[in-house]
Parts: structure tokens; C-alpha cells; sequence
């Protein structure tokens, strides 16, 4: 080895250095690697036995215990909003209940149609009277009681079947015309001019 003052070559065994009398100063050897890990032993009252704890243990598991408190939180948030789900579908269940035994239901049927009454039959005319008819004939309604009147867009075909509700005589070609009966007033049909008869009495 050499001696740290002068810098001369001595004998490991020498204290002094026989150049200088410098007293020799060894360097301090660093532990090897190897130097196994120390153990920190906790004891616990009441005679448990003693647990090492390795450092960093203790962080890992306050770490843990953090993530077991969020995944109950979690778990927790899950389970009431499925209770609160469950109660709001059964309360709406009842309400509905309620309100069809109640009949204040949302949606109400409609009242059948009724047939209105036929009108109360009047005085004939060359043998013409209100009531029923069947065509002969395909003819065009009209908006009044003569061929001139304007055409309502209507037909009336063969063999169809009509109700009559008042008949009328035009005087200037002595044709029988007969006001239909339907929600649509002064609906008119030729029943009988020179030539045919149009509607024949059912």
C-alpha cells in the first residue's frame, strides 16, 4: 500500500510510515453488496408473536386499504342506484294500477258509432216515396234536383244500394229526383226522366 503523505510503498502490517512517520490511516472497506436486509421486529401486547415488517410494507398496505375503500364506495353507489331503480318502477307499477281500477286511464275507447235514424218518410211523388233503392243504372250526384245542377264529384254504380230521404219533381222535364240521405245534405239522384227508371224501390 502507500502512505497518504508522502506517497511512498510501505508494508501493509506498518502503523507509521518509516519515510515520513506519518501515522498510516486505512481506508474503510465498504460492506458488500450482499449484506442481507435488516428486519424490523414489531411486538404486540397480549403475547401475539412478533411480525418482521419489511420496510416499505407499510406503504403497500396503506395502499391497499385506500383501494378497498374506493371499490366499496363503488359498490356501494351501484347498489343504491339499483334499490332506487327497483322502488321507482314498483311505485310507478302501482300508479298505473290505480288509475285503470280508477278508470282515469290515458287512454280511453271510443264510443261505437250509432246509425242516426232515418228520417220519417213524406208524402210519395208518381208513385216515388222515401226509402230504400238500388240502382239500375251508373249516374253522377248532383248538388241539386236537375241535370243542369253541378256535379258533386259522386258516383252511384250499379246494384249499389242507397237511402232516399226526399223525393221531387222537376217541372220543367218531369223528372223524379231523390235527395240523398247522408252527412253531406243536398245530394241529389235522378230516380226516373222520359226515358229510364234510374233506382227501382228495393
Amino acid at each position: 500500500m502507500k502512505c497518504l503523505h508522502c506517497g511512498k510503498e510501505i508494508a501493509d502490517i506498518n502503523k507509521f510510515c518509516p519515510y515520513c512517520g506519518t501515522k498510516v490511516e486505512r481506508p474503510i472497506r465498504n460492506a458488500p453488496d450482499d449484506t442481507p436486509t435488516l428486519h424490523i421486529v414489531e411486538k404486540k401486547p397480549g403475547g401475539v408473536p412478533d411480525i418482521p415488517v419489511v420496510p416499505g410494507q407499510k406503504k403497500n398496505s396503506e395502499l391497499m386499504r385506500y383501494i378497498l375503500y374506493f371499490v366499496a364506495a363503488i359498490a356501494f353507489m351501484a347498489f343504491m342506484g339499483f334499490a332506487g331503480n327497483f322502488i321507482y318502477n314498483q311505485l310507478e307499477a302501482g300508479r298505473q294500477e290505480t288509475t285503470v281500477e280508477h278508470g282515469t286511464s290515458d287512454y280511453e275507447e271510443e264510443p261505437e258509432p250509432q246509425e242516426e235514424p232515418k228520417p220519417a218518410p213524406i208524402e210519395s211523388v208518381d208513385g216515388y216515396d222515401p226509402g230504400d233503392y238500388r240502382a239500375n243504372y251508373q249516374m253522377t250526384v248532383r248538388k241539386g234536383p236537375s241535370k243542369s245542377s253541378k256535379d258533386s264529384g259522386d258516383t252511384i254504380y250499379k246494384d249499389d244500394e242507397v237511402y232516399i230521404a226526399q223525393v221531387q219533381k222537376n217541372s220543367s222535364d218531369e223528372s223524379i229526383w231523390g235527395e240523398l240521405y247522408s252527412s253531406d245534405s243536398g245530394m241529389w239522384v235522378c230516380l226516373k226522366d222520359n226515358q229510364y227508371n234510374y233506382l227501382v224501390k228495393e
